[in-house]
């Protein structure tokens, strides 16, 4: 019964091929159940290739899952280099506090003052009394005569007034090359905590880093000040004293605070911290027997996982060995398939 059956179908399709493919067939060519085989096998060995890429590039899968109880230790294979993202976020935003606020500087006012000391150091030299000082350089510097005995005490010539600029030049420096500011010039942010900022004079090509005390109106004269620190240097304790009495009126702030310099600087120096990493050697404890698999643990285990993938290459015998291996794995399946198929399902 079985014979029959199958003598009826193939005869059927025999049929089939005569009626409606028999244009593709050439004069006296018989046609068989093999008709169309090539573009038939071509689908079969493409679908074998595209399993065996799949399967191939896929890689081994990954074996752990967050909470899984481990009932051996787990080492890693390789050693690892990982980012501490909270360490580098920690160290990126402590550059950015401790990046300097960025100021532009006018020298111009700090030189006049400097030029207008020369010019009330010569009139002293000059004048050998009080009455004798020239009364518009007595008035806009506000020498009473107390100051005026004080300061002609120590310039007795032009010699000695000579040096005595010198040395007003040494003190008044720092200030014509870093410049002034006030409490008012101070940038109100909280989140900042440098004590340095960073001077840009106006139409240099410099930059000057000095500490914001040094630079600060209301600091410099104080007993530990820079500029009374300076004055006692160059003119001992006594004599600095109507010299500060003079000079600090005269002195005002040269610094503009630059917000888009300072937030560039800024962006800089966070840009240019490098990420910090954890160093891991091989064969490291990472899951401890019978203990469950923690989020760190986890991520310490897809990291070595990632590791390890990176490291396989293409060219090598044992990747062709496994290519090869897929391959036969897959026509066979394929094979078998077709086999059942045709067996059970003749048509």
């Amino acid at each position: 019964m079985f014979s029959v059956d199958r003598r009826r179908r193939t005869s059927n399709r025999l049929e089939f091929l005569r009626t409606k493919g028999a244009g593709t067939l050439e004069t006296g060519q018989q046609p068989t159940i093999w008709a169309g085989w090539p573009i038939r096998a071509t689908i079969l060995g493409l679908t074998i290739v595209a399993c065996v890429v799949i399967l191939a590039l896929g890689g081994p899968p990954f074996p752990y899952r967050l909470g899984q109880h481990t009932g051996r230790e787990i080492r890693l294979a390789v050693p690892l280099q990982i980012e501490n993202v909270t360490e580098t976020r920690n160290a990126r935003e402590r550059a950015g506090r401790e990046s300097p606020w960025v100021f532009s500087h006018n020298p111009r006012p700090a030189v006049l003052v400097r030029e207008g000391m020369h010019q009330l150091v010569d009139a002293l030299a000059a004048a050998k009394t009080f009455d004798d000082l020239n009364s518009v350089i007595a008035n806009e510097w506000s020498i009473t005569p107390e100051t005026f005995a004080q300061l002609r005490g120590a310039i007795n010539d032009q010699t000695t007034a000579d040096r005595f600029n010198k040395a007003i030049d040494r003190v008044l420096d720092p200030f014509v090359r870093f410049g002034l500011m006030d409490n008012a010039s101070i940038p109100k942010d909280a989140k900042r905590d440098t004590s340095v900022i960073e001077i840009r004079p106006i139409g240099e090509n410099v930059k000057y880093l000095p500490k914001l005390d040094t630079v600060l109106l209301p600091m410099i004269p104080q007993e530990d000040g820079s500029l009374t620190k300076a004055l006692r240097f160059e003119f001992g304790k006594e004599l600095a004293v109507p010299i500060l009495k003079v000079l600090v009126p005269k002195l005002t702030p040269t610094l503009t605070f630059d917000e888009t310099a300072t937030k560039q600087l800024q962006r800089t120096a966070i840009e240019n911290v490098e990420p910090v990493v954890d160093e891991y050697a091989a064969n490291a404890l990472v899951v401890p027997a019978d203990s469950l698999i923690g989020p760190e643990q986890l991520r310490l285990l897809q990291s070595e996982h990632a590791e390890i993938l990176s490291q396989r290459t293409w060219m090598t015998l044992d990747r062709y060995k496994r290519w090869l291996g897929l391959g036969l794995v897959v026509a066979g399946v394929f094979f078998l398939g077709l086999l059942y198929l045709r067996i059970t399902q003749p048509k």
